[in-house]
């Protein structure tokens, strides 16, 4: 099991693009599809909203701890999201639960976004799950940020076999303010498979735990 310091840098999100809502979100049908070697993303609708979610499905040549590790380690993140700006621990409430600020630069002008997320982490036999929502209310506003309300984003990190490992990732938000949606969309959906490319290859080219 991954030590309590790794848990401490645990990064959401979950979020790409912003990379990470109160409600459970239905896609639709018809989603809009792009490849990339091994990956497989999905921009897919969600009821009562413009902006749409990210569904991917990617395998690395790895171990489910070392995949964990990769994508929890804040000091690495900036290599493969450059959008975020900056994260910090606000509260650890137990072993596998915790509160995230994090700073992301926004592609519309005016003023950067500010994620509050509670982070959930599970760790099963064969599966680590990471769990992302959005606790906007449990750190007081700086109305220098726009605050991101709602969001919502998870990990499934699936050990397959000794070599290979399978991660699947979730993330919807609505961005807040004007944002146009079909902008936002395409955009998620290029700065998404850009992030998870180079995502990927830390994964494979990490030392395995």
């Amino acid at each position: 099991m991954p030590s309590f310091t790794l848990i401490k840098r645990l990064f959401l999100a979950s979020f790409l693009c912003f990379s990470l809502s109160h409600c459970v979100n239905t896609p639709h049908s018809n989603p809009q599809h792009t490849k990339i070697p091994a990956t497989h993303i999905s921009l897919v609708k969600v009821e009562d909203s413009d902006f749409h979610q990210i569904n991917a499905t990617f395998q690395v040549k790895s171990d489910r701890a070392t995949a964990f590790k990769v994508i929890s380690n804040l000091s690495t993140t900036k290599d493969w999201l450059p959008e975020v700006v900056s994260i910090q621990t606000l509260e650890i409430y137990d072993f596998n639960n915790f509160l995230l600020r994090t700073v992301l630069d926004s592609p519309w002008p005016f003023k950067q976004r500010e994620t509050i997320t509670c982070v959930s982490t599970t760790f099963e036999q064969h599966t680590t799950a990471i769990d992302i929502k959005s606790c906007p209310k449990r750190y007081p506003v700086n109305e220098n940020y726009v605050r991101v309300e709602h969001l919502k984003s998870s990990w499934r990190i699936k050990q397959l076999d000794n070599n290979n490992v399978e991660i699947d990732y979730q993330t919807w938000l609505d961005p807040t303010g004007y944002v146009p949606a079909y902008f936002f969309n395409q955009q998620l959906l290029t700065r998404t498979t850009r992030s998870l490319k180079k995502l990927q290859t830390l994964i494979n080219d990490a030392p395995r735990e």
